[in-house]
Protein backbone atom coordinates (compact mmCIF):
# COMPACT_ATOMS: atom_id res chain seq x y z
CA UNK A 1 0.00 0.00 0.00
CA UNK A 2 1.06 3.57 -0.64
CA UNK A 3 -0.27 7.03 0.17
CA UNK A 4 0.24 8.09 -3.45
CA UNK A 5 -2.10 5.74 -5.32
CA UNK A 6 -4.22 8.77 -6.28
CA UNK A 7 -1.47 9.95 -8.65
CA UNK A 8 -2.54 8.72 -12.07
CA UNK A 9 -2.94 9.89 -15.67
CA UNK A 10 -0.49 12.58 -16.82
CA UNK A 11 1.02 12.82 -13.33
CA UNK A 12 2.03 9.15 -13.21
CA UNK A 13 5.73 9.90 -13.99
CA UNK A 14 5.83 11.99 -10.80
CA UNK A 15 4.60 9.15 -8.61
CA UNK A 16 7.68 6.92 -8.25
CA UNK A 17 9.91 9.44 -6.47
CA UNK A 18 7.27 10.00 -3.79
CA UNK A 19 6.79 6.27 -3.33
CA UNK A 20 10.56 5.84 -2.96
CA UNK A 21 10.63 8.65 -0.39
CA UNK A 22 7.80 6.91 1.47
CA UNK A 23 9.78 3.66 1.61
CA UNK A 24 12.87 5.43 3.01
CA UNK A 25 11.36 7.51 5.83
CA UNK A 26 12.60 5.19 8.59
CA UNK A 27 15.32 3.27 6.76
CA UNK A 28 17.14 6.39 5.54
CA UNK A 29 15.52 9.69 6.59
CA UNK A 30 18.20 11.78 4.86
CA UNK A 31 17.54 9.98 1.57
CA UNK A 32 13.79 10.41 2.04
CA UNK A 33 14.23 14.16 2.61
CA UNK A 34 16.33 14.43 -0.55
CA UNK A 35 13.71 12.55 -2.55
CA UNK A 36 10.94 14.82 -1.22
CA UNK A 37 12.96 17.81 -2.39
CA UNK A 38 13.56 16.14 -5.76
CA UNK A 39 9.83 15.42 -6.09
CA UNK A 40 8.98 19.01 -5.18
CA UNK A 41 11.21 20.23 -8.01
CA UNK A 42 9.48 17.91 -10.49
CA UNK A 43 6.01 19.11 -9.46
CA UNK A 44 7.10 22.77 -9.66
CA UNK A 45 8.48 22.20 -13.16
CA UNK A 46 5.18 20.56 -14.13
CA UNK A 47 3.36 23.71 -13.05
CA UNK A 48 5.66 25.92 -15.12
CA UNK A 49 5.22 23.65 -18.13
CA UNK A 50 1.45 23.53 -17.93
CA UNK A 51 0.17 26.74 -16.33
CA UNK A 52 0.06 29.57 -18.89
CA UNK A 53 0.15 32.15 -16.08
CA UNK A 54 3.65 31.02 -15.10
CA UNK A 55 6.57 32.25 -17.18
CA UNK A 56 9.80 30.26 -16.98
CA UNK A 57 12.67 32.51 -15.82
CA UNK A 58 16.23 32.34 -17.11
CA UNK A 59 17.35 30.76 -13.83
CA UNK A 60 15.50 27.43 -13.59
CA UNK A 61 16.84 26.37 -10.19
CA UNK A 62 14.16 25.31 -7.70
CA UNK A 63 14.88 28.31 -5.48
CA UNK A 64 14.44 30.71 -8.41
CA UNK A 65 11.24 29.05 -9.64
CA UNK A 66 9.62 29.04 -6.20
CA UNK A 67 10.38 32.69 -5.47
CA UNK A 68 8.96 34.07 -8.71
CA UNK A 69 6.10 36.39 -7.74
CA UNK A 70 3.62 34.65 -10.06
CA UNK A 71 4.40 31.30 -8.43
CA UNK A 72 4.05 32.67 -4.89
CA UNK A 73 0.70 34.20 -5.84
CA UNK A 74 -0.48 30.84 -7.21
CA UNK A 75 0.14 29.18 -3.85
CA UNK A 76 -1.36 30.43 -0.62
CA UNK A 77 1.10 31.72 1.99
CA UNK A 78 0.64 28.63 4.25
CA UNK A 79 1.18 26.23 1.34
CA UNK A 80 4.26 28.14 0.17
CA UNK A 81 5.77 27.95 3.68
CA UNK A 82 5.13 24.22 3.77
CA UNK A 83 6.82 23.41 0.46
CA UNK A 84 9.67 25.79 1.30
CA UNK A 85 10.34 23.64 4.39
CA UNK A 86 10.62 20.63 2.06
CA UNK A 87 13.10 22.54 -0.13
CA UNK A 88 15.22 23.69 2.80
CA UNK A 89 15.22 20.30 4.52
CA UNK A 90 16.27 18.57 1.29
CA UNK A 91 19.03 21.11 0.69
CA UNK A 92 20.37 20.64 4.21
CA UNK A 93 20.24 16.87 3.79
CA UNK A 94 22.51 17.19 0.73
CA UNK A 95 24.83 20.04 1.64
CA UNK A 96 25.26 19.83 5.44
CA UNK A 97 25.91 17.28 8.16
CA UNK A 98 22.46 17.90 9.62
CA UNK A 99 21.06 14.64 10.99
CA UNK A 100 17.59 14.21 9.51
CA UNK A 101 15.18 12.51 11.89
CA UNK A 102 12.44 10.11 10.69
CA UNK A 103 9.82 12.49 12.11
CA UNK A 104 11.20 15.30 9.91
CA UNK A 105 11.27 13.10 6.81
CA UNK A 106 7.72 11.92 7.55
CA UNK A 107 6.54 15.51 7.93
CA UNK A 108 8.11 16.48 4.58
CA UNK A 109 6.37 13.49 2.97
CA UNK A 110 3.01 14.57 4.42
CA UNK A 111 3.53 18.07 3.00
CA UNK A 112 4.30 16.60 -0.43
CA UNK A 113 1.16 14.46 -0.20
CA UNK A 114 -0.88 17.60 0.36
CA UNK A 115 0.92 19.58 -2.34
CA UNK A 116 0.59 16.84 -4.98
CA UNK A 117 -3.09 16.34 -4.19
CA UNK A 118 -3.70 20.10 -4.45
CA UNK A 119 -2.03 20.29 -7.88
CA UNK A 120 -4.00 17.34 -9.21
CA UNK A 121 -7.34 18.60 -7.88
CA UNK A 122 -6.75 22.07 -9.32
CA UNK A 123 -5.58 21.00 -12.78
CA UNK A 124 -7.55 17.79 -13.37
CA UNK A 125 -10.55 17.95 -15.69
CA UNK A 126 -12.23 15.24 -13.61
CA UNK A 127 -12.91 15.07 -9.88
CA UNK A 128 -10.12 13.26 -8.03
CA UNK A 129 -10.69 11.67 -4.63
CA UNK A 130 -7.57 11.89 -2.47
CA UNK A 131 -7.53 9.73 0.70
CA UNK A 132 -6.12 11.27 3.85
CA UNK A 133 -2.47 10.49 4.57
CA UNK A 134 -2.19 7.15 6.42
CA UNK A 135 1.00 6.64 8.42
CA UNK A 136 0.38 2.88 8.46
CA UNK A 137 1.32 2.85 4.75
CA UNK A 138 4.83 4.08 5.60
CA UNK A 139 6.98 0.93 6.00
CA UNK A 140 9.24 0.44 9.00
CA UNK A 141 11.21 -2.36 7.33
CA UNK A 142 14.82 -1.63 6.41
CA UNK A 143 15.65 -0.83 2.80
CA UNK A 144 19.00 -1.14 1.07
CA UNK A 145 21.46 1.31 2.65
CA UNK A 146 22.21 4.19 0.32
CA UNK A 147 25.94 4.74 -0.20
CA UNK A 148 27.67 8.09 -0.32
CA UNK A 149 28.22 7.52 -4.02
CA UNK A 150 24.48 7.11 -4.59
CA UNK A 151 23.73 10.24 -2.60
CA UNK A 152 26.33 12.20 -4.57
CA UNK A 153 24.79 11.01 -7.84
CA UNK A 154 21.38 12.12 -6.60
CA UNK A 155 22.80 15.51 -5.62
CA UNK A 156 24.24 15.96 -9.13
CA UNK A 157 20.86 15.08 -10.61
CA UNK A 158 19.12 17.62 -8.37
CA UNK A 159 21.50 20.38 -9.45
CA UNK A 160 21.26 19.78 -13.18
CA UNK A 161 19.54 22.40 -15.28
CA UNK A 162 16.42 20.98 -16.81
CA UNK A 163 15.17 21.90 -20.22
CA UNK A 164 11.50 22.80 -20.14
CA UNK A 165 9.24 21.96 -23.06
CA UNK A 166 6.01 23.86 -23.24
CA UNK A 167 2.79 22.33 -24.46
CA UNK A 168 1.03 23.51 -27.59
CA UNK A 169 -0.93 26.73 -27.18
CA UNK A 170 -4.30 25.02 -27.37
CA UNK A 171 -3.27 22.68 -24.55
CA UNK A 172 -2.21 25.68 -22.47
CA UNK A 173 -5.56 27.33 -23.05
CA UNK A 174 -7.33 24.13 -22.08
CA UNK A 175 -5.29 23.92 -18.89
CA UNK A 176 -6.06 27.55 -18.08
CA UNK A 177 -9.79 26.91 -18.46
CA UNK A 178 -9.57 23.88 -16.18
CA UNK A 179 -7.68 25.90 -13.60
CA UNK A 180 -10.24 28.72 -13.70
CA UNK A 181 -13.05 26.26 -12.99
CA UNK A 182 -11.22 25.13 -9.83
CA UNK A 183 -10.35 28.54 -8.40
CA UNK A 184 -12.32 27.86 -5.22
CA UNK A 185 -10.45 24.69 -4.26
CA UNK A 186 -8.84 25.50 -0.89
CA UNK A 187 -5.16 24.78 -0.19
CA UNK A 188 -4.37 21.73 1.96
CA UNK A 189 -4.18 22.22 5.69
CA UNK A 190 -0.81 22.01 7.38
CA UNK A 191 -0.45 18.42 8.72
CA UNK A 192 1.11 19.87 11.89
CA UNK A 193 1.35 23.66 12.00
CA UNK A 194 3.36 23.67 15.23
CA UNK A 195 5.89 21.20 13.83
CA UNK A 196 6.18 23.15 10.56
CA UNK A 197 6.84 26.36 12.53
CA UNK A 198 9.40 24.69 14.84
CA UNK A 199 11.18 22.93 11.97
CA UNK A 200 11.28 26.17 9.97
CA UNK A 201 12.79 28.11 12.89
CA UNK A 202 15.28 25.33 13.69
CA UNK A 203 16.48 25.28 10.07
CA UNK A 204 16.92 29.05 10.03
CA UNK A 205 18.91 28.92 13.27
CA UNK A 206 21.06 26.10 11.86
CA UNK A 207 21.81 28.12 8.72
CA UNK A 208 22.79 31.09 10.91
CA UNK A 209 25.26 28.93 12.84
CA UNK A 210 23.20 28.24 15.97
CA UNK A 211 22.38 24.83 17.42
CA UNK A 212 18.67 24.88 18.23
CA UNK A 213 19.11 21.69 20.28
CA UNK A 214 22.08 22.98 22.26
CA UNK A 215 22.25 23.18 26.04
CA UNK A 216 19.83 25.74 27.52
CA UNK A 217 18.82 27.01 24.07
CA UNK A 218 15.18 25.99 23.71
CA UNK A 219 12.44 26.17 26.35
CA UNK A 220 14.73 28.04 28.76
CA UNK A 221 13.06 28.54 32.19
CA UNK A 222 12.60 32.12 33.39
CA UNK A 223 10.83 33.96 36.21
CA UNK A 224 8.93 37.22 36.39
CA UNK A 225 6.01 36.12 34.25
CA UNK A 226 2.48 37.57 34.71
CA UNK A 227 0.55 35.80 37.47
CA UNK A 228 -2.78 37.66 37.49
CA UNK A 229 -2.40 38.86 41.06
CA UNK A 230 -0.16 41.78 40.14
CA UNK A 231 3.02 40.28 41.55
CA UNK A 232 4.27 39.10 38.14
CA UNK A 233 6.74 36.68 39.69
CA UNK A 234 5.52 33.49 38.06
CA UNK A 235 7.63 30.88 36.25
CA UNK A 236 7.70 30.55 32.47
CA UNK A 237 9.81 29.49 29.51
CA UNK A 238 11.48 31.30 26.61
CA UNK A 239 11.18 29.54 23.24
CA UNK A 240 14.84 30.11 22.31
CA UNK A 241 17.87 31.73 23.98
CA UNK A 242 20.89 32.48 21.76
CA UNK A 243 23.84 32.75 24.13
CA UNK A 244 26.75 35.07 23.32
CA UNK A 245 30.38 34.44 24.18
Amino acid sequence: MTNFSFIQSEWLPLKQTLEDAEKSVYASPVYSAILCRKSLEAWVHWLYENDPDLELPHDTSLNSLMFQQEFKELLSDPLFRQVNVVRKLGNDAVHTNLKIQPTQALHALKIMHGFASWVIRVYSDTKVIVPAFDESHVPFESEEVKTKKQLKALEDELLQTKEINRKLQDELERTKLIKETHENIPPPSDPDEALTRKLYIDLLLKEAGWDANGHNVSEYPVTGMPTGDGKNDGPGKVDYVLWGD
